[in-house]
């Protein structure tokens, strides 16, 4: 496995996307300080999973993203990739059957991090777990960066174990090992905590026990309760029927009142929307004034601006105008000047040229003599340094060709130590044999995985059992809501009719219900109880019978008549049960209605009719005890008419009746579902129960198989991971032998040559040193020959700059070249000029002319 290229955008001062290739084994990136060669390196251990700023040369991550220069802009973010050649099939894993393998890392500015694998989203994680073995790694041996030569040799024990072990390639199965031992760990810790929560649920069951038997107590009062609730309900409602017409009539009065009012409000909201868009319409005529206004002070303010400016810039021309005119004086008096010293100085040149061409025709002869001395000593000074450069490179030659000898000597006697170690290490990885040890740790590995993979397939089928009895548990639970939610709304159903009901049939009534509970008559039916009228005649029945369906049925009027003397008030109807059927005639009501025999036979002699029209249509032949009734309760005879239209205590009482014992039916349906679901809850608890113990004591089973199973395949890993080292420790030696043997043959190759060099540099050196004796000669004598030259140069310039003009030309000359010195030879011709600098030789030494 090798890293082919480096693709980077936006990191640190890689700001334009940088392809950096790597298409040798072997390559250097090099360039001046701060060209960005350790952010390449940087960049390598950033992708590989860097999490510390510091170990990348920054304060936080963030550091890594282009932050901008004074020509670019910063960057939103920073990415790195790296490709790597797997063709070796370094990398094992998934990634195994890949050739070429890409990592990148993309950063941005609020600090989210995200790698990618062959560009597939991944983990930091994944991308560690898959350079586990290889050497590579953030941290890893593979980076040697400054100072890491120094801590590896400095290293303690722990610290030199991790990278033998990164280096042997059993650093990932530590780390896998690390991982399950941290699951374990945790799988224990939850396991501790689920016994805990257990005891804990079972400390709430018992409390919700006691919860439970309290809210069924507090359920069964709760009933009393909606039952009297219901019975008051019913009083109170027959007692709000008859106030009902009075409270229509102050409703209705309430309700004309109110009509009024509003009258009055729509009007005054109508005269407040006037008086708002009055307001509204004033209101955008001052927003215009304010307008006006405010563009009138921005139009003054802006003048007033003007005008200022104005004034300073008149100020400031005529301060620069008065300047300039006094400028102007000066310069014309210069001019003046000028002009009279020009004149001067052409009437003394033109006295001086004769003398001055004789002085420069010397000067002009002496300077070349002084030229070609000068040129004789640079030839010499040539020479001297070619033969400084042929001295130098002798001796660089020989200083470097003795240090190569020493270096292969050296390199020659650790060749030989570490032949005679890597035959020691040859020797002991053929004497260790681990086949046997492996074919008994497969077997064992082998049974312990199926050990562990059928209390696994029992696991599942227990899990997926117990989770099938838990819906089933949630769907009951929710069905026995249900009915008992079902249940208790029949019942307060029930409870209100049977008050309305009893209301309805005067049970409510304290004096006769005493009667009949003291003669035993309260468990009597009532009349209403007893009928079964056809549907849609109801009305009609309750309009015909009346008072009579409050009657208690009896079995004899005999008995009950002798009772009577206890009934000290209120009113009470008695009915025989028994009696000889009544045959039912024909389109008569007592045909409609089934119930006992008196009630019946008072119904035999009342015709029907389907509406008022028809009964009154047939009227005119009703006998003098026949009569009509139709179902919505119009009952006439011959000569006489009965309507009850409102409140009217009987009505509805056979329906309500019929609804009751309808309702009864179903509260008993329904509490015998409330049970069996009760029942089905209760064995699906049960069967959950036995299925947790199952689990529990299947897992416990698993743990231990687990566990053995880790340790087998732990053992079974580390035995063949010995294995493969030991084959690659073997391969590794033959390739180290061979070539050390063809290393120490090019060291003793190398060897030989550079000795030959060395003689060789050491005889020139030789000749060298009778060359420098003759050169050391020729140089003193043109440094003479130089010096008699440069003397007689010297004394011709001064002559012809000092001796040959006025003391007058001289001092303006001086004064023309800023000096303050005055010239000792415009009076003295004999005086020495002062010395005037010179550059220097090329033999070191500086000329200087008198």
């Amino acid at each position: 496995m090798r890293l082919t290229k480096v693709k980077l955008a936006g990191f640190k001062s890689f700001v334009d996307p940088t392809t950096v290739q790597f298409p040798a084994n072997l390559t250097g990136v090099v360039g001046p300080n701060g060209c960005g060669k350790s952010n390449v390196i940087d960049a390598v251990r950033w992708v590989m999973g860097e999490l510390s700023a510091r170990h990348l040369r920054g304060d936080s991550m963030t550091d890594v993203i282009f932050n901008g220069s004074s020509a670019r802009k910063p960057v939103g973010n920073a990415s790195v990739e790296l490709v790597f050649d797997n063709s070796d099939g370094k990398i094992s894993g998934s990634y195994a059957g890949y050739s070429e393998i890409s990592l990148r890392r993309l950063v941005s500015r609020d600090g989210t991090s995200s790698y990618f694998i062959n560009g597939a989203r991944c983990r930091r994680k994944d991308i560690t777990t898959l350079f586990l073995g290889t050497g590579l790694g953030s941290r890893s041996y593979a980076i040697i960066e400054q100072g890491m030569i120094s801590r590896v040799i400095e290293a303690r024990s722990e610290d030199m174990r991790a990278f033998v072990e990164e280096a042997a390639g059993i650093s990932r199965y530590k780390e896998r090992r690390r991982e399950t031992e941290a699951r374990v760990s945790g799988t224990r810790e939850n396991l501790e905590r689920l016994q805990d929560l257990r005891d804990e649920v079972e400390k709430q069951i018992r409390h919700l026990q006691r919860q439970a038997s309290t809210a069924r107590r507090y359920q069964d009062l709760k009933n009393d309760e909606s039952r009297l609730l219901a019975e008051l309900l019913a009083l109170r409602l027959r007692e709000i029927d008859s106030g009902a017409a009075i409270n229509d009539r102050a409703v209705r009065e309430c309700d004309l009142v109110l009509q009024q009012i509003l009258a009055e409000q729509r009007a005054a909201e109508a005269a407040v929307e006037k008086q708002r868009e009055y307001q509204i319409s004033e209101g955008e005529r001052v927003s215009a004034v304010q307008g006006r206004y405010y563009e009138q002070g921005a139009d003054v303010a802006r003048t007033e601006q003007t005008l200022a400016h104005t004034r300073e810039l008149r100020d400031s021309r005529r301060n620069e105008l008065a300047r300039t005119a006094a400028m102007l004086q000066e310069l014309a008096g210069e001019i003046t000047r000028d002009e009279a010293l020009r004149e001067r100085l052409r009437g003394e040149i033109a006295e001086l040229t004769p003398g001055a061409e004789q002085v420069l025709a010397a000067e002009r002869a002496h300077a070349a003599e002084l030229e070609a001395a000068e040129q004789a000593l640079q030839v010499w000074q040539q020479q001297w340094e070619d033969f400084n450069r042929r001295l130098g490179s002798t001796q660089q030659t020989t200083q470097v060709e003795r240090a190569r000898i020493e270096q292969l000597e050296d390199q020659l006697r650790r060749l030989g130590v570490q032949a005679d170690r890597l035959a020691i290490e040859h020797e002991q990885l053929l004497s260790a044999d681990a086949d046997a040890a492996l074919a008994t740790l497969q077997q064992e590995e082998s049974a312990a995985r199926g050990a562990n993979d059928s209390l696994a397939a029992a696991l599942r089928a227990t899990l997926a059992n117990l989770q099938e009895l838990r819906v089933k548990q949630q769907q009951t639970d929710s069905r026995l809501e249900e009915a008992r939610t079902e249940r208790e709304r029949t019942r307060a159903e029930l409870l209100s009719l049977e008050a309305l009901q009893k209301a309805a049939l005067g049970e409510a009534d304290r004096e006769s219900g005493k009667w009949l509970k003291d003669t035993g008559l309260a468990g009597r039916p009532r009349v209403a109880a007893q009928l079964t009228v056809a549907s849609g005649w109801e009305r009609g029945v309750e309009t015909v019978l009346g008072d009579y369906l409050e009657a208690v049925c009896v079995e004899g009027l005999d008995d009950a008549v002798a009772l009577l003397g206890r009934l000290e008030g209120g009113h009470i109807m008695l009915v025989e049960q028994s009696g000889a059927g009544v045959s039912s005639v024909a389109g008569s009501l007592a045909a409609l209605v089934q119930g006992p025999a008196a009630i019946v036979r008072r119904l035999a002699g009342i015709g029907t009719a389907a509406s008022l029209s028809e009964a009154l249509a047939r009227r005119a032949r009703l006998g003098p005890d026949e009569s009509l009734v139709t179902p919505t309760g119009e009952w006439l005879g011959k000569d006489w008419l009965r309507v009850v239209r409102g409140a009217d205590v009987h009505a509805g009482v056979i329906e309500r009746e019929h609804r009751i014992k309808t309702l009864r039916q179903t509260l008993a349906s329904k509490e015998s579902a409330a049970r069996d679901v009760e029942q089905q809850l209760a064995g699906l608890r049960q069967s959950a129960t036995d299925s947790e113990r199952e689990r529990d004591a299947v897992q416990g089973q698993i743990q231990l198989a687990h566990r053995a199973h880790s340790d087998a395949l732990g053992q079974l890993e580390a035995t063949k991971a010995r294995s493969q080292q030991s084959v690659l420790q073997q391969e590794r030696i033959g390739r180290e032998t061979t070539e050390l043997a063809a290393e120490r043959e090019r060291a003793q190759q190398a060897l030989a040559r550079a000795r030959a060099a060395f003689e060789s540099a050491a005889t020139e050196l030789e000749q060298l040193d009778r060359q420098r004796h003759e050169l050391e000669s020729e140089r003193d004598e043109r440094r003479e020959a130089t010096a008699r030259a440069r003397s007689l140069a010297q004394a011709t310039q001064c002559r012809a700059r000092c001796c040959a003009w006025p003391s007058s030309a001289t001092s303006l000359a001086c004064a023309g070249r800023n000096s303050t010195r005055s010239c000792a030879a415009a009076t003295n011709p004999s005086a020495n000029c002062r010395s005037i600098s010179m550059p220097r030789s090329r033999d070191g030494s500086r000329s200087r002319r008198n």
